[in-house]
């Protein structure tokens, strides 16, 4: 009897344990949230290599979700949306498409993809903050790539820039007008066997060009003051013909690279104002929406051109990439950036260009349902990310690949290719290394003409007046008569 109520008692704990236990849940427990997303690349894709329901989805925006889970300490369970669409107001019944209308009937908690923040939406649902943002590009066919070669009408003027050619041609005049002054006001300076001044201004520019070609003259200056001009002139133009002779052969050996040809156009404007390339976009959806509501006039002259073109207007941005492709560089595809870069990235015969626009700026972030607070949760582990420079490596990885970087292929001005010019200002002699013959040059000017005025005060002090013969003993017929010597 004793065993038989012992036997009741035990079985009766059993079972109020086991029942408490099924009813208390574990206080580890995390809760998990069903996503909502549509197959959207780069930011939500199918892992061809997944084993399981977790490992389903690959690409941006799995990759945040699952930094958010750590950060949150929650789960997420991804389920591709019903209706294949990202939602949109069914006409005035209220009722919603897509994942949209998914959250609206609570058959999700998070919509995650491409998904575009727009007024509308936000009047139905809650956003989290922004993880990136996009605009609108022109996807192009890449142009060929072509050797570079030397324009020879050019070339002889590239050794320098614009600005030591100008520098050299201010030089040359200086000179010769102050060698003429010399030679006319310098009583100090010889007059010829005719009485007259041998260095008028034809002359004085003509000795001075023959010096800067390395070339000799035999009607120099006598006084002291002169031949200091002539001698840092010398300096100068030998100088001058090193670094040009220099410069000019590493140009005619140069090995230039291989370059692509220009883009037809940079930017949207640039786009209108051609004929020969066409240019399309998707017949329904945001860009085209833009293009029919902004009321800015380059938006005005592409929304009438695709009013008048039904046919350049794809259904797909697959069947606009492919026209791109097959359109042999004759088609040009409007689309979002970010879509663009990652197309780039992975096809090589594409190029992008907005021109530095920032046309329909759109933003991509979270939609949560309205009765619930994981979008706050969401804004918080999302300015974490930003602050730790989280966020941008995750776009990095999925938007480059092996025909560029994203870092790169974001930037406005990485399709604008280089010329041949830009190539050679590496190569070329710039201001910075042409300063010290130029200051050189500009003392000896100074120098000469304080002699000049030194020796024209002597002149006056010793009574001897311009065009009068001055003996030189050491060279009693005159440095500039001497047959034997030529400059």
């Amino acid at each position: 009897m004793v065993n038989t109520i012992q036997a009741c008692v035990t079985t009766i704990l059993t079972i109020l344990v086991v029942s408490a236990a099924a009813t208390d849940p574990p206080a580890t427990s995390i809760p998990t949230y069903t996503v909502t997303t549509i197959l959207h690349e780069p930011y939500t894709m199918l892992n061809p290599k997944s084993t399981d329901s977790s490992t389903k989805y690959i690409g941006i925006v799995k990759d945040i979700l699952d930094r958010i889970s750590h950060i949150l300490n929650v789960n997420f369970k991804f389920v591709h949306v019903g209706d294949n669409a990202f939602g949109r107001q069914i006409n005035d019944s209220g009722n919603w498409t897509g994942m949209i209308g998914e959250l609206l009937r609570k058959e999700a908690d998070i919509a995650a993809s491409a998904l575009t923040v727009s007024a509308e939406r936000a009047k139905k649902v809650h956003f989290s903050q922004m993880f990136t943002d996009t605009g609108l590009s022109i996807l192009l066919k890449k142009p060929q790539k072509h050797a570079q070669s030397h324009n020879s009408a050019s070339l002889p003027f590239c050794p320098f820039t614009v600005g030591i050619w100008a520098s050299i041609i201010v030089a040359y005049i200086i000179v010769s007008l102050v060698l003429y002054v010399i030679s006319r006001m310098n009583p100090e300076e010889r007059a010829a066997d005719r009485g007259e001044d041998h260095i008028t201004i034809c002359t004085a520019f003509f000795v001075t060009l023959s010096m800067l070609s390395l070339q000799g003259f035999r009607l120099t200056p006598t006084s002291l003051a002169g031949r200091t001009l002539v001698c840092f002139w010398w300096m100068f133009a030998l100088v001058t013909v090193v670094m040009y002779t220099s410069s000019l052969t590493s140009m005619l050996f140069l090995k230039f690279p291989d370059v692509e040809d220009p883009l037809p156009f940079y930017t949207f404007e640039q786009m209108t104002k051609q004929t020969k390339i066409e240019y399309g976009t998707l017949m329904s959806g945001s860009t085209r929406h833009y293009f029919k509501t902004f009321p800015g006039a380059t938006e005005k002259v592409i929304n009438q051109y695709w009013n008048n073109r039904h046919d350049l207007l794809v259904s797909s941005i697959e069947e606009g990439v492919a026209r791109v492709r097959n359109s042999n560089g004759d088609y040009a595809f409007v689309m979002e950036s970010e879509m663009s870069y990652y197309l780039v990235a992975q096809t090589c015969d594409l190029a992008v260009t907005a021109g530095g626009e920032n046309r329909a700026e759109r933003s991509y972030a979270f939609a949560c349902r309205p009765d619930i607070d994981i979008c706050r949760q969401l804004d918080h582990a999302i300015i974490q990310m930003k602050e730790n420079g989280e966020l941008r490596p995750i776009m990095d990885k999925w938007i480059s690949g092996p025909c560029g970087r994203y870092v790169d292929l974001s930037s406005p001005l990485h399709y604008v290719p280089p010329t041949m010019d830009a190539y050679m200002d590496v190569k070329h002699m710039d201001m910075t290394r042409f300063t010290v013959p130029l200051v050189a040059m500009a003392f000896g000017v100074i120098l000469s003409a304080l002699l000049a005025v030194v020796e024209i005060y002597r002149s006056k002090a010793r009574g001897i007046s311009r065009g009068s013969r001055v003996p030189m003993p050491e060279d009693k017929r005159g440095f500039s008569d001497s047959l034997d010597i030529d400059m």
